[in-house]
């Protein structure tokens, strides 16, 4: 994924936090507690983009995020 895109997708997931007063917690990059969320949300991340058109519109991405976090934590987080 291109620094462009990348930046746009980080910026839609931000405005859909943003909506529903999601609370983000600051840690550092190299936290061993975060490996696995890390992974998780690089899988939802990558599976997000790879939607065939990524939509724009926010309750679009919303539901597209949800259905990606079902589909990825039944088989990631156990």
């Amino acid at each position: 994924m291109g620094d462009e895109a990348h930046q746009n997708q980080e910026t839609l997931v931000n405005e859909i936090l943003d909506c529903e007063n999601t609370e983000q917690i600051s840690l550092p990059t190299n936290s061993f507690d975060m490996s696995m969320i890390e992974n998780l949300w690089d899988d939802i991340g990558i599976s997000f983009a790879l939607r065939h058109p990524p939509s724009r519109e926010t309750k679009a991405a919303k539901t597209t995020l949800l259905e990606e976090w079902n589909l990825s934590s039944q088989t990631v987080v156990v």
